[in-house]
């Protein structure tokens, strides 16, 4: 084959694969769009192919079954909030300014979310549900391990704190606020519930100079 011929046929290959990997990413956007406002169970893939104007057949090209759908949204949103939680702690001012910054992008998330969508992976989805968990104790531990020891030495947090304690207590907030169970009649969305479970964490742990702080990024004067 001539050399012009062979570059032709990489370049379209190579563009063909970017036209799929497009494709794939749009059907990816649509129904994790669904998925957030309704839940996963009751979503079929016929209604996936509805919502998003396609065939089954194109939504069969890109992806298995629904269960690689759930699979690869979880992922993808996992590690684009890795990525904005590991700049927040880079550009944070503060160890507080760090942990209130981290729950304000979390609680836009979480107020963007059908609770009957963390009810329906935890029950029904186990494979997903787990790579939470695993993402909880790979990654977010030890962020929130590393943000109690700046505190200390900062002395905006308290001498005395157990930071291995203090940072699985805080990984429990985050499973008390999505657990409709215990929460199931609450009139608050779960952003709004996760903040109002970080203020009274970070009131528990801080010193004076750091209550002081705390009150400054919340605007408020003791």
């Amino acid at each position: 084959m001539h050399i012009g011929n062979i570059f032709y046929v990489k370049s379209f290959r190579s563009f063909a694969g970017e036209i799929l990997m497009e494709a794939k990413e749009k059907i990816l956007k649509g129904a994790t769009e669904l998925f957030f406002r309704l839940g996963v169970k009751s979503i079929t893939m016929d209604d996936i192919a509805r919502e998003l104007g396609i065939s089954k057949k194109t939504l069969y090209q890109h992806f298995e079954d629904k269960h690689q759908i759930i699979l690869e949204m979880c992922s993808g949103i996992l590690y684009m909030n890795l990525q904005v939680i590991e700049k927040i702690a880079k550009e944070s001012k503060d160890p507080i300014h760090e942990i209130i910054q981290t729950g304000t992008h979390l609680s836009k998330i979480f107020s963007s979310i059908n609770p009957v969508l963390i009810y329906d992976l935890k029950r029904y989805y186990p494979e997903a549900w787990q790579l939470l968990e695993d993402f909880k104790q790979k990654h977010i531990l030890g962020i929130l391990e590393n943000n109690l020891r700046k505190g200390i030495k900062m002395k905006i947090y308290r001498s005395n704190l157990n930071v291995m304690l203090m940072a699985r207590y805080r990984l429990a907030q985050f499973d008390l606020a999505l657990n409709t169970s215990i929460l199931p009649d609450i009139n608050l969305i779960m952003g709004k519930i996760q903040l109002t479970i970080l203020e009274h964490f970070l009131i528990g742990i801080t010193t004076l100079k750091g209550h002081q702080l705390l009150n400054k990024y919340k605007n408020l004067n003791d």
